[in-house]
């Protein structure tokens, strides 16, 4: 089977394994419970059981898709028996893109492999430094809770990041738009002085994250 037929038929499994998701996270019942300053806050309960606001429900349905494709970067997806790699751009395809899926080789596979482990060890050190952070703050300062909030979305950032490339490990840390507080704390850890050989193997020089 040529090339791009193939192709074709692994996006439409994975475009399968995408709506499997999203239909789990369709909503089966609503109801309220309390206030706050906007009115009263409406909960959605999911197919799959998941239960939260509107938004949350769509970020974590946004986060399940994340996962899945990231699964399928580091496994590879298997079609008639056979195990096929699949390039790192699938991450931010979209699910009606024409060009869903491109196959790698099994050598470029292994090469995605070893930035997925860099990518891994830069974000345990992010992590590292979050962590320090957070033991040096006052538990009685009226800004710990949020405080404490920023550092586990920054954690929560990261558990979803694009894994495979480089460069789009820096787009998603400079334009995730669900936790701008926590993306601010992110790129100040990457910009500062014990990041800068993890700087250098983001491709990034003696550049800073802007």
């Amino acid at each position: 089977m040529e090339n791009s037929k193939l192709e074709r038929k692994l996006a439409k499994k994975i475009r399968h394994i995408i709506k499997q998701i999203e239909d789990g996270y369709e909503t089966i019942y609503s109801y309220t419970d309390g206030c706050d300053e906007y009115g009263f806050i409406r909960f959605f309960e999911c197919k799959n059981g998941y239960d939260g606001e509107s938004w949350q429900v769509d970020r974590v349905c946004d986060n399940s898709i994340k996962s899945r494709k990231l699964y399928i970067l580091n496994n590879g997806l298997i079609f008639n028996g056979v195990k096929y790699y699949i390039h790192s751009d699938l991450y931010y395809k979209k699910y009606y893109d024409k060009e869903l899926v491109k196959i790698i080789s099994d050598e470029e596979h292994k090469m995605v492999l070893e930035i997925s482990k860099n990518i891994k060890d830069i974000i345990s050190k992010i992590n590292d430094q979050i962590e320090e952070y957070g033991k040096g703050n006052n538990t009685s300062n009226i800004n710990y809770m949020l405080q404490r909030e920023i550092f586990y979305n920054a954690i929560k950032m990261l558990e979803y990041s694009p894994l495979h490339n480089y460069n789009d490990f820096i787009k998603h840390i400079k334009n995730n738009k669900y936790y701008s507080k926590s993306n601010d704390l992110v790129i100040n850890i990457i910009n500062s002085d014990k990041f800068k050989n993890e700087r250098q193997l983001l491709g990034l020089g003696s550049e800073l994250i802007k």
